[in-house]
């Protein structure tokens, strides 16, 4: 018994001492998009009948840096999530439609008021069935 213990206490003087001792980091999950690293948190995707896709982005977290990147931002970022968030996970999809708002309130629940909903772009694409490219769709 008294090896064990002076092995455990070897051990632990041994072990390098902790730099931090804020406690644990926390990960959380994000998609890379166009400059972006935007939370899975803030995203919503939803497939429909007929090979759509429908990507609902909350971009409240990311306004700072969208402006930031500067015009062009948005568009850029919407892209890349249709191609890099949704084609991966819908591959044969035909049509991908992102919606971009702001939900400017939550509740105590942290859950979005929609009442308070402030729509930023909506972006649709045709995917080409050949190249798998994205088109923007014409109106």
């Amino acid at each position: 018994m008294r090896f064990i213990l002076m092995a455990l206490l070897a051990a632990w003087a041994a072990a390098p001492a902790r730099a931090d001792t804020a406690g644990p980091a926390y990960v959380t999950p994000t998609v890379h998009a166009g400059g972006l690293d935007v939370r899975l948190r803030d995203l919503v995707l939803t497939p429909r009948p007929g090979r759509k896709v429908f990507v609902l982005w909350d971009a409240f977290s990311d306004r700072q840096a969208l402006a930031d990147l500067g015009d062009g931002a948005l568009t850029a970022t919407a892209t890349a999530l249709a191609k890099d968030y949704a084609l991966k996970r819908y591959p044969k999809s035909r049509t991908v439609h992102v919606s971009v708002v702001e939900y400017t309130e939550r509740d105590s629940y942290d859950t979005p008021r929609y009442e308070s909903m402030k729509e930023l772009g909506q972006f649709e694409f045709n995917v080409n069935a050949k190249t798998r490219r994205l088109e923007p769709k014409k109106p």
